[in-house]
């Protein structure tokens, strides 16, 4: 993943702002959305575009 995707993570649509060793931070049209890595790991992600 890198900064500026557009991806789509259980329904939500959003650009990837920041990426850590324990989270990703997409930019969504509701707000900022905080995702742990063990999450995006074990589901299935769209990348968008």
């Amino acid at each position: 993943y890198e900064l500026g995707q557009h991806i789509k993570f259980n329904k939500v649509e959003g650009e990837i702002i920041a990426i850590d060793d324990i989270s990703m931070t997409l930019k969504t049209d509701q707000g900022k959305l905080v995702i742990p890595v063990k999450d995006i790991v074990e589901n299935q992600v769209e990348i968008q575009g």
